[in-house]
């Protein structure tokens, strides 16, 4: 999440507004610091014109949106420590057994 972190950041710093994912795996995971599904036809064209969405994802890739983002920063941040506390607690459960 360290890596999510930092693209958040530098998307903040550059007055990004809205942040558009292709996830196969991570929905649930994003989800829970703030992004949300949206149909793939109502991604901007430049995402659907991009690489990652013509041809490195496949159609069963979920498309998620954190929109708002400026305002949802602070509340993200809540959302981060609260994911990466879940991980670590996940992390321990599978190394006790």
């Amino acid at each position: 999440m360290l890596v999510t972190k930092a693209a958040l950041d530098l998307s903040k710093s550059n007055h990004v507004r809205s942040v558009y994912l292709l996830a196969e795996t991570a929905a649930t995971l994003f989800s829970k610091i703030g992004f949300a599904p949206i149909p793939r036809s109502e991604m901007p064209q430049e995402v659907q014109q991009s690489v990652e969405f013509t041809t490195l994802r496949p159609e069963t890739a979920m498309s998620i949106a954190l929109n708002g983002f400026s305002r949802a920063l602070s509340e993200r941040r809540i959302k981060m420590r609260e994911l990466d506390n879940l991980r670590t607690a996940d992390d321990l459960n599978h190394s006790s057994r």
